[in-house]
């Protein structure tokens, strides 16, 4: 309830402020579960992701985000839960799992961490892994702008544009299981280069 109030009310705000512009390659399923990953600019990322994307998204938080009462009360209902990214976090796989195998959407940063420039650094293998466990399609996505809207250690929301654009799905269907981790992590890799290319033109 709260993720439809807020979306609701965020839409025309940032449409209008940061001249949201969200442009899809491929397909987006109106139901059953797939893993979206894209860059990691900002603490804004999941926000502006959340609005663009047409349906509720689930997100992994760094735990330490979870310590502040008033945070740890609103994240839940946001969609989010906490992972440890100092070590292989057993619970936060278990939710993640969950999620998928319950018909939803996983949204995953699978570069890890925020990133201040708009090149790739190393994608990490989970959201392959978590994709090949389930079977479920991943669509990469690439966000630029929110950089700017809120450089790092500045708290001001400024009026830049932001642009996002979702690619097609990659499949991890039960007839691709021979498929490596690496390889799918490739592909990740491969997909949000291109629409990184895409959207820098």
């Amino acid at each position: 309830m709260l993720y439809s109030v807020l979306k609701g009310l965020l839409t025309p705000v940032l449409k209008g402020y940061n001249k949201l512009t969200v442009t899809y390659q491929g397909e987006i399923l109106d139901n059953g579960a797939y893993v979206l990953v894209v860059n990691h600019l900002s603490y804004l990322d999941p926000i502006y992701i959340s609005v663009a994307f047409p349906r509720k998204l689930h997100f992994m938080a760094k735990q330490e985000a979870f310590k502040y009462p008033i945070i740890k009360w609103i994240l839940p209902k946001l969609g989010a839960f906490p992972v440890n990214r100092e070590k292989a976090d057993i619970k936060a796989i278990k939710n993640s799992i969950s999620i998928l195998k319950s018909g939803k959407v996983l949204a995953i940063f699978p570069e890890g961490t925020r990133n201040d420039h708009l090149q790739l650094d190393e994608i990490k293998n989970g959201a392959a892994y978590l994709a090949l466990k389930t079977g479920v399609p991943i669509i990469p996505a690439f966000i630029k702008g929110t950089d700017e809207v809120m450089p790092k250690g500045q708290w001001l929301i400024k009026p830049k544009k932001v642009t996002i654009l979702f690619g097609s799905p990659i499949q991890t269907s039960s007839e691709h299981r021979d498929i490596k981790i690496e390889e799918v992590t490739e592909m990740i890799r491969t997909s949000m280069s291109d629409l990184s290319k895409s959207i820098l033109k």
